[in-house]
């Protein structure tokens, strides 16, 4: 799975530019630490699988798995921190 270290490590190497210098010009641009970007954008593919009707089929937490959260817990949690309610809130609304 895509790991925000992993991928900083891959920039890196392949820029030839220090991860720490990587780290302050993602931030600075994007507003967004490099991890917080990472589940920003699994979040956004979380949506889209709900949208084409993933959760007829498969559970929450096999969605988080899909879209490479580590955990149930931390799925959960950048959930509700970036739409201000669980996922099983979330489903129950747009129902």
């Amino acid at each position: 799975s895509c790991t925000s270290a992993n991928l900083l490590s891959t920039l890196s190497k392949q820029l030839n530019y220090p991860k720490s210098h990587l780290k302050f010009i993602f931030k600075y641009y994007c507003r967004y630490s490099q991890s917080d970007y990472l589940n920003l954008m699994r979040l956004i593919h979380a949506l889209n699988l709900i949208n084409e009707g993933y959760l007829d089929n498969f559970t929450i937490e096999t969605l988080g798995e899909k879209c490479h959260f580590n955990s149930r817990t931390s799925f959960y949690r950048h959930f509700k921190k970036h739409l201000g309610v669980s996922p099983s809130q979330f489903s129950t609304l747009i129902e």
